[in-house]
């Protein structure tokens, strides 16, 4: 690489000051003019050159290492000005903001747990189990800590909120702070009985300079109800594992909620063909409907899964457990072109009081395009609760203890969807 640029300087006609400076392809370059004043005024361009390149190739105080990979390019004098060009390798300055960025997140989580945990000893933690000091009539408490879901761009679970997860439990297994494994079952929502806290995270991509970033922030949550947020980590994008599809955030009020049964075992994410439950509750009574939609944005599918044709009364009262997918559960299957699947929930105090286009369905049914957007509007004006998460595929290395679906699984329940009756409104029995 440096040999190359090397003999292309060698070879290149003489540079000129006047007119325009093209910089050379695949390279990021900054030019600076001068007065002309001999090498005194060269070296002053030159250093200016390299000073402005630095600081539109780098923000903070991070940066190490840049200033050994930029090369003066061009340094001349032409009519009364002095011309210093700079340039850096495009393929160079990505290897170093990936050494960086890569470097510096391990500290980054250091940092998130000294905020979260500044005493790990003197929390309030639980009981670990074991012979008590002699003399002390107490038992020895210590934090024990849980990493819960982690929602990457909008959703639960990904590949790259696995890696980021998998990060947080090396993290906190350097700072000797004890991790523990939830009971099975455990839907990532509060805190499990074996654990002092549960650290959930939130994964958002944006764009700083033209290149993909990944901030993170970590929200400790305790037994008690309280929490606390961690400053935001922040990398780029190209040092995790590809992120997933973004999935649009859906207005939702606090009054029902939604848990996927054991859906903290890979972290928000499920397997394509592991069964699990769907439980829907409510602070106070409430009238629901139950929404599983999934797709490509703007082609989404949906059905109508409550109240059905078990239970067509749909009122849940407060302090109910509903399975909204019946006492059996069911399969999640992984849709070919969008790895997310999302349950939707509308709620009203009764059924008169939901929405106009939705006031009248019941039964298990195809939603229409139409009936989508109204469950995904803005101004819905209910209350709506959403759990949406990205299904794995069966041979993903984390989806090991689930058994392999049959492959026409899929295609089955899209031939099923199409035989099913599109939702319209009548008259619940």
């Amino acid at each position: 690489m440096l040999g190359a640029l090397v003999l292309a300087l060698l070879t290149a006609e003489p540079p000129q000051c006047t007119g325009k400076l093209v910089p050379p392809n695949g390279y990021r370059q900054k030019t600076v003019l001068m007065p002309k004043g001999g090498a005194e005024a060269l070296e002053a361009a030159k250093l200016e050159a390299r000073r402005q390149l630095r600081e539109n190739l780098c923000t903070g105080s991070d940066c190490e290492g840049l200033d050994q990979r930029i090369i003066d390019w061009v340094l001349t004098e032409q009519g009364d000005k002095a011309c210093a060009t700079v340039v850096i390798e495009e393929t160079d300055f990505k290897a170093w903001q990936n050494e960086l960025t890569a470097a510096k997140v391990d500290d980054q989580f250091r940092v998130v747990l000294r905020e979260l945990f500044p005493q790990p000893a003197a929390d309030a933690g639980v009981e670990v189990k074991g012979k008590k000091p002699k003399g002390k009539k107490e038992p020895e408490l210590k934090v024990a800590v849980v990493v819960g879901n982690v929602k990457d761009d909008g959703a639960l679970g990904s590949q790259r909120a696995l890696w980021i997860a998998r990060k947080m439990e090396h993290a906190l297994s350097e700072a000797g702070i004890t991790q523990v494994t939830p009971p099975d079952g455990w839907t990532g929502r509060g805190v499990p009985p074996n654990a002092s806290s549960a650290l959930i995270g939130d994964v958002l991509t944006r764009e700083e300079k033209g290149r993909p970033h990944v901030d993170i922030t970590w929200t400790a949550i305790f037994p008690d109800g309280r929490s606390k947020a961690s400053p935001y980590i922040s990398m780029l994008a190209s040092v995790a594992p590809k992120g997933p599809q973004p999935v649009d955030k859906l207005a939702v009020t606090d009054m029902v909620s939604v848990e996927i049964e054991d859906q903290a075992s890979h972290h928000g994410a499920m397997c394509n063909g592991q069964r699990t439950q769907l439980f829907v509750s409510s602070k106070e009574d409430r009238c629901l409907l139950v929404f599983d939609v999934w797709g490509d944005p703007g082609a989404e599918k949906g059905l109508l899964i409550f109240p059905n044709e078990a239970r067509t009364d749909c009122t849940v009262r407060m302090g109910e457990k509903l399975k909204a997918a019946g006492d059996e559960g069911f399969a999640v299957m992984l849709d070919p072109k969008f790895e997310t699947e999302r349950f939707i929930v509308v709620a009203a105090p009764s059924r008169a009081e939901l929405p106009m286009a939705l006031k009248k369905l019941w039964g298990t049914c195809a939603l229409s395009p139409a009936q989508i957007a109204v469950l995904k509007d803005k101004s819905l004006g209910v209350d709506r609760a959403e759990q949406s998460f990205r299904v794995l595929p069966a041979k993903n290395p984390n989806c090991g203890d689930v058994p392999m679906p049959d492959p026409a699984m899929f295609k089955q329940a899209e031939q099923d969807l199409k035989r099913l009756a599109v939702c319209k409104a009548k008259e619940n029995p």
